[in-house]
């Protein structure tokens, strides 16, 4: 049994490759929406526990032999837990990954390293803040002191349980955009315009994430950009390529 931590848009043709190679394949998604995919690509999905013990008595029930880590290319604590855990119980631990970004330079870019950092230097620009990070460390910036009496607008993917933490955390209905991306450069400048974003809050999720087109629409419109540039986790063997990354898998099977 391989454990996939469900994630990124690749996540689905990893599950396929894995279950054309006769591997069965386990997902660990964090909404409904991502088990439903994870299902349709081929995969048992379970809901990611938010202890370490419950995913540890996950991988032992299942008998998970080694796990791929395909969650958002930022850490997270979904991440350092499995990959504390494999590395506990003497497992592989792969990280299928996704190249930074290639952005132009531009003065309206200001890259920060940490979510606080991120808050602090929305706080520097206009009155509606517009987080493209989705419901990840919202809280940051809903209390920071900065910022308050700004207007936080927060754009997420549609899944209630998302949606939810949004409005108990005080969100307006009016600030909560669920729409499931990626988006074009033409329809994040609509979104911005109609919101009158003052600042974008953006993280560099990939070339196929979708970071480009809204760096360039946000600067199009001469509106600042503050993005949260990664960090890697420490001790991973991450992988670039789908190829690359199965032949690991195959080799770890034989070890």
């Amino acid at each position: 049994m391989i454990m996939v931590l469900y994630g990124i848009g690749e996540s689905r043709l990893l599950i396929e490759s894995l279950k054309n190679d006769g591997f069965k394949v386990v997902a660990v998604t964090r909404t409904d929406y991502g088990g439903r995919l994870a299902g349709i690509s081929g995969a048992d999905a379970v809901v990611a526990p938010a202890d370490p013990a419950r995913m540890a008595g996950i991988i032992s029930d299942l008998g998970v032999r080694q796990v791929v880590d395909a969650t958002h290319p930022f850490v997270s604590p979904l991440s350092v837990m499995t990959r504390d855990i494999c590395a506990y119980e003497g497992l592989p631990y792969l990280r299928f990954g996704r190249g930074e970004t290639d952005l132009p330079a531009s003065p309206l870019v200001h890259r920060v390293y940490s979510w606080e950092e991120a808050a602090q230097k929305a706080s520097s620009f206009g009155d509606t803040v517009f987080l493209t990070t989705g419901s990840n460390s919202l809280e940051i910036f809903l209390r920071h002191r900065e910022l308050r009496g700004r207007r936080i607008v927060v754009r997420v993917i549609p899944d209630h349980r998302v949606i939810k933490k949004c409005q108990d955390l005080g969100v307006s209905p009016r600030d909560i955009v669920a729409m499931q991306g990626p988006f074009s450069v033409k329809l994040n400048k609509a979104i911005f315009q109609a919101y009158r974003a003052g600042v974008v809050v953006t993280r560099d999720g990939g070339p196929s994430g979708g970071t480009y087109n809204k760096v360039r629409a946000a600067t199009d419109l001469k509106i600042p950009v503050v993005m949260i540039q990664r960090e890697a986790l420490s001790g991973e063997e991450c992988h670039y390529d789908l190829d690359k990354l199965m032949e690991a898998v195959r080799r770890n099977t034989l070890t």
